[in-house]
């Protein structure tokens, strides 16, 4: 008996008016962006993101109504909610976009739902939603995917504080795969402490810089004129919607996992390539 190619067979089925060929043989290109939402913001920062990559999207849906009551009882129990099947092969896609709430510092259960069901062997990106601190979200996720690529991170904080446009512009401009990691110190050399974050250049140049040191500001802003003294103006380091701002201008993108310094603080931005 002959075998049959995948050239033939491809064919064979483009004969029916259901088969599409073109439809296969580009799925592996495609990506696909699976959010769960509670309160409709992950669902708006999917939607967002969908039309700025043309991507395909899937929601996770638990199985029966789901109410914060119920996802503190979950967590107690130690236990995750049901869901409902996706129907979708999740092979046929080269990338896919993970998108959901953070609760006290960890996936959605319902996100954890998923994964636990499915293996990843995909590339992966993540984009998480809601609250400003992550504490051990990210090691979670890796705990949870331990065959996927994971490629990149971005954190959303606020998203309902910001209009349609501002969430469009960080998602454009989301933090890139790690090349260069910023590794922020604060206090004096023998008593200095390591902020804990995750912040990776974008800027280049500033990068070949390093190590600067620069008085924490709380929002962004150019250097002040120099004064009329000897000493020079301080350098203003800080963060905003994911960005890191040096005397104004973006150098960097990542998240904070703890509180953030304290106004007039003295931090010290310096580089590796390790990742933290």
């Amino acid at each position: 008996m002959k075998s049959i190619t995948r050239r033939a067979l491809l064919t064979i089925l483009a004969g029916f008016s259901f088969f599409n060929p073109a439809a296969v043989l580009s799925a592996k290109e495609k990506e696909l962006a699976i959010f769960y939402s509670f309160s409709g913001n992950s669902k708006r920062v999917t939607e967002i993101f969908q039309k700025l990559e043309h991507c395909d999207i899937s929601e996770i849906k638990t199985l029966e109504p789901y109410n914060a009551y119920d996802a503190r009882e979950d967590r107690k129990k130690r236990e995750l909610p049901p869901i409902s099947p996706l129907n979708i092969d999740l092979d046929n896609y080269r990338k896919i976009v993970l998108i959901f709430p953070v609760w006290g510092y960890t996936p959605a259960l319902p996100m954890q739902s998923f994964l636990r069901k499915h293996s990843l062997n995909n590339e992966v990106e993540i984009i998480s939603v809601g609250v400003g601190r992550l504490g051990g979200m990210y090691k979670d996720v890796h705990k949870l995917l331990p065959h996927a690529k994971i490629t990149r991170f971005t954190h959303v904080p606020r998203a309902s504080d910001l209009t349609d446009r501002e969430l469009e512009t960080m998602l454009r401009n989301r933090s890139l795969p790690p090349s260069m990691h910023a590794i922020l110190t604060k206090g004096l050399d023998a008593y200095k402490e390591e902020i804990k974050a995750r912040i990776d250049f974008t800027n280049a140049e500033f990068a070949k810089m390093l190590p600067r040191t620069a008085t924490w500001c709380k929002t962004p802003q150019v250097k002040p004129k120099p004064r009329l003294s000897t000493n020079p103006a301080p350098d203003c380091l800080s963060f905003q919607n994911n960005i890191l701002y040096f005397n104004g201008q973006p150098i960097g993108m990542g998240v904070f996992y703890g509180a953030l310094p304290s106004e007039g603080s003295e931090v010290t931005i310096s580089g590796s390539t390790n990742a933290v």
